[in-house]
């Protein structure tokens, strides 16, 4: 027996996590489609939605889901910040395997089984994350696909290291599980991250992953665990994906280290500084000289080191450090 394993060596309870903030409609299509799932046969299954920010409709739709082998949970926390609204749900489980989805995506029939075989008998020490692919409400434009972030473009790479999964990578948070000790070990989710957090900087879930492998614990890809984000037109356009950029710089800033001895100036390293200079000029020339992509693609890594800037300032004393991003 492994040394993660339980005592008896049965596998520990799943727990179905979804966090919802005024998407009833999305909500009722991802509920719908984990309901459709395949049970697990080593294990019980919970599915509870976690209401935040304002009672918006969550509670009502579950109560005519209940004729299923799953019978969904309501919780309801009033703060509208999606990390402090898992870590109020995170206490309250006990010792199982928890999967992470959000409200805007549907799932295939067997992810919870594929999840159920990966984690096997283990209680702890490793997390999981699966593959990613898209509906798009109206496909963008096609140079703009490649500047997208994975959430909005996919990711589903065959289970082969020589497709690029490498230990250190963080899944995206929609589609990944994890063992409630070891979240509980690393003091649960980053409020200052994510969805109504306090810095404006995305990747609450790529947080706590960094957080997770600085414990110990190590990752699996779960190629089969696959799920669909819906994306609408708003959140594929130019104007979306630049203000993503400097949301993910805002996050870049807060892990950024700063070398002893290294020249700043108002705690921001003075080459950072004149990169952003740099970069300044060439959006100019790309908006006097240059096409839509050309223009996108100079702004988009302006409005990045702008949103390290500002991590940087607003850091504190306390960053995150070191894992890759899907």
């Amino acid at each position: 027996m492994s040394a993660r394993e339980t005592a008896s060596g049965q596998p520990l309870p799943m727990v179905v996590l979804i966090p919802t903030h005024g998407r009833p409609t999305l909500l009722e299509r991802t509920v719908d489609s984990v309901l459709a799932c395949a049970p697990p046969a080593d294990r019980t299954v919970r599915l509870i939605v976690v209401e935040n920010g304002g009672r918006l409709g969550a509670e009502a739709l579950l109560a005519g889901k209940a004729g299923t082998w799953l019978r969904p949970e309501y919780r309801y926390h009033e703060r509208p910040n999606k990390s402090e609204a898992l870590n109020s749900v995170l206490g309250e489980l006990g010792d199982c395997l928890i999967v992470f989805f959000d409200d805007d995506i549907r799932v295939v029939p067997d992810i919870l089984v594929h999840y159920a075989q990966a984690a096997g008998s283990d209680h702890a020490g490793i997390f999981f994350g699966g593959g990613v692919k898209i509906d798009y409400e109206v496909p963008p434009p096609e140079w703009l696909v490649k500047y997208l972030p994975t959430s909005a473009k996919g990711w589903h790479p065959p289970p082969d290291p020589a497709a690029g999964i490498t230990p250190r990578m963080a899944f995206l948070g929609f589609n990944w599980a994890a063992f409630s000790s070891d979240l509980l070990d690393v003091g649960g989710f980053d409020n200052r991250f994510g969805p109504g957090g306090l810095t404006g900087g995305t990747g609450q879930e790529r947080g706590m992953q960094i957080a997770l492998r600085e414990a110990g614990v190590r990752s699996r890809y779960v190629h089969d665990a696959v799920v669909w984000h819906y994306v609408p037109q708003s959140r594929c356009n130019p104007k979306w994906a630049l203000g993503r950029s400097y949301r993910h710089g805002i996050t870049l800033g807060h892990e950024l280290a700063v070398a002893p001895g290294q020249a700043v100036f108002a705690g921001v390293p003075r080459d950072l500084l004149a990169q952003a200079m740099q970069l300044g000029g060439r959006v100019l020339r790309a908006w006097l000289r240059g096409g839509p992509e050309a223009r996108f693609a100079r702004t988009s890594e302006l409005v990045e080191v702008l949103g390290r800037i500002r991590g940087l300032r607003e850091r504190g004393q306390h960053g995150l450090a070191g894992i890759e991003s899907t």
